[in-house]
C-alpha cells in the first residue's frame, strides 16, 4: 500500500491500486531485438515486502489536492500492483535548507546510509551537486538515454562524464509571454523589438542571468575553453552587451528591470499587468489560468530561435534495490504517463513521444519549437564563475554607468589576468 509521509510525518493512504494494463520494464543499454518483455514477478524476500522509498519536493507531493498529484499517486499505486512484493513509501523534502533534500542526503550518506531513498526527484543543480559529492549512483546498464526519443537538452542534463545519473522527468524553458490585445506581432529580433512600443520585462538581477546567457548562446558564444575552464568569448559577449544597451536606450529594457531577481517575480509583475510582454519560465504560464496571453520564443538579436532549458530528474541515492529503483524510474517516465502528468502539472515533457500525446494541438506545436531551440542551462559550476560577471555588466549598462565596450572589457580582463 502506497504511503506518503509529509513534513509532519502524517500517514496518508490512497485507495486500492487499480489493475495494471500493461507490463513495463526499464530500458536496457543493450535491449534484445525480438525478446518480449517478461511479466514482472514477485521478488522473494525473507523479511516481507520490499519497501522502495521515494523523496519528492513539496511541489510534486502526490497527496496534494490537484489533478497532477492524483495522477502521480495512482501511478505509484499501479507500480505496487505490478510488483505485489513491493511497497512504495513517499517522503516530502524541501528543496533547500536544513532538513531539505540535499542536506538530508548528505547527512544520511555519512551517518545512516540505510535510510537513503531509492529514488529522489532532484533539480538540475541538485543532481550536479550530488554527483560531485558522490551521493548518487549511475543508472548505467539499467536505463539508457541513448534513445532519440529523449529531447536533447534534458538528455544532456542527465549525464555526467559519460554516465547516466538522472532520468529526465519534467522540464522547463524560457519563453516570452505577451498580450495579443497589446502586442499584435511578438518581436523575434532586435529590429522588431526596438520598434515594439512596450518594455520587455526580464529578470535583470537574476543570479543565473538566464536571459542574457540565452542571448549569448544565440550569438554563438561558448562558456568553456579547451581545458573546460569557464570563459566568455569576446565577439559574442560584445555583441550581446551592445544589444542590451541598444534596447535600454530606446526604452525596451528600462532600469527598473533590476528590481526583478527571478523569472517568477517577473511573472507576478506580468500577471499584475505591469507589462505587455515578459521573459518567464514556461511552467509559470502552463500552471496559470491565463487565457488572454500567448507564447513566443524570446527575441534574440538576429532572430535566431533560442531558449534555455532545465529539468527535474530521478536520481538514485541508495545502493540497495537498484534494479527495482530503475524499473520504477522507467515506469514513471513512460510516454503515456509523462504526457498526462506534465500537461496536468504544467511542465514540458522530456520525450518526443510524450509531447506527441499533448492534447492541445497549437500548444503542442509551440512546445516542440521550444525544445528544439533550447540549450541546457549551464552547470552551476560554470554559472558560479560567469553569471556574477555578466550580472554586473547588465547592471552597469542599465544604470548607464558603463558603455558596452567598457563592461565587456571589465569581464574579459578577469580572464586575461587569471593565472
Amino acid at each position: 500500500m502506497l504511503t506518503i509521509l509529509g513534513g509532519g510525518c502524517a500517514l496518508l493512504q490512497g485507495p486500492p491500486p487499480p489493475p495494471a494494463a500493461a507490463t513495463v520494464s526499464p530500458v536496457s543499454a543493450t535491449p534484445a531485438a525480438s525478446t518480449p518483455s517478461p511479466q514482472p514477478t514477485s521478488i522473494p524476500t525473507p523479511s516481507g515486502p520490499i519497501t522502495l522509498t521515494v523523496w519528492l519536493p513539496p511541489a510534486f507531493d502526490p497527496a496534494a489536492d490537484t489533478p497532477a498529484a492524483e495522477l502521480l499517486r495512482t501511478r505509484l499505486q499501479a507500480f505496487e500492483q505490478r510488483r505485489p512484493d513491493v511497497r512504495v513509501q513517499v517522503r516530502i523534502k524541501d528543496t533547500d535548507g536544513t532538513g531539505g533534500m540535499m542536506h538530508s542526503l548528505s547527512t544520511a550518506a555519512a551517518a545512516a546510509p540505510d535510510v537513503l531513498p531509492n529514488l529522489a526527484l532532484v533539480s538540475q543543480d541538485m543532481l550536479e551537486t550530488g554527483v560531485l559529492k558522490g551521493l548518487f549512483y549511475p543508472f548505467d546498464n539499467l536505463i539508457s538515454l541513448t534513445d532519440a526519443d529523449w529531447f536533447d537538452f534534458p538528455q544532456q542534463l542527465g549525464q555526467f562524464q559519460g554516465s547516466v545519473f538522472g532520468i529526465p522527468f519534467a522540464a522547463d524553458a524560457l519563453v516570452m509571454v505577451y498580450r495579443p490585445d497589446k502586442i499584435v506581432e511578438p518581436p523575434v529580433d532586435w529590429a522588431t523589438l526596438t520598434e515594439t512600443p512596450a518594455p520587455l520585462l526580464f529578470a535583470a538581477n537574476d543570479s543565473q542571468t538566464a536571459y542574457p546567457l540565452l542571448l549569448y548562446f544565440a550569438e554563438g558564444g561558448g562558456l568553456q575553453d579547451e581545458a573546460g575552464r569557464p570563459i566568455f568569448q569576446p565577439g559574442p559577449l560584445n555583441e550581446v552587451l551592445a544589444r542590451l544597451d541598444e534596447a535600454h536606450r530606446v526604452g525596451r529594457f528600462p532600469v527598473y528591470l533590476l528590481q526583478y531577481s527571478t523569472a517568477e517575480a517577473v511573472w507576478q509583475a506580468y500577471e499584475g499587468e505591469t507589462a505587455a510582454m515578459s521573459i518567464v519560465w514556461l511552467s509559470s504560464f502552463l500552471q496559470s489560468n491565463d487565457h488572454n496571453s500567448a507564447l513566443a520564443l524570446p527575441p534574440t538579436p538576429a532572430g535566431t530561435p533560442a531558449s534555455i532549458g532545465t529539468t527535474w530528474l530521478w536520481a538514485m541515492p541508495s545502493a540497495k534495490e537498484q534494479e527495482l529503483s530503475a524499473e520504477l524510474a522507467a515506469y514513471l517516465t513512460l510516454p503515456e504517463f509523462m504526457a498526462q502528468w506534465c500537461q496536468a502539472a504544467g511542465y514540458l515533457p522530456t520525450r518526443n513521444s510524450a509531447l506527441a500525446l499533448w492534447t492541445e494541438d497549437a500548444q503542442r506545436t509551440f512546445l516542440l519549437q521550444v525544445v528544439q531551440a533550447a540549450r541546457p542551462m549551464p552547470p552551476a559550476s560554470v554559472r558560479t564563475v560567469l553569471s556574477p560577471l555578466l550580472s554586473t555588466a547588465v547592471e552597469q549598462i542599465l544604470q548607464e554607468k558603463s558603455t558596452p565596450e567598457e563592461a565587456a572589457s571589465m569581464i574579459l580582463e578577469k580572464f586575461t589576468s587569471s593565472p
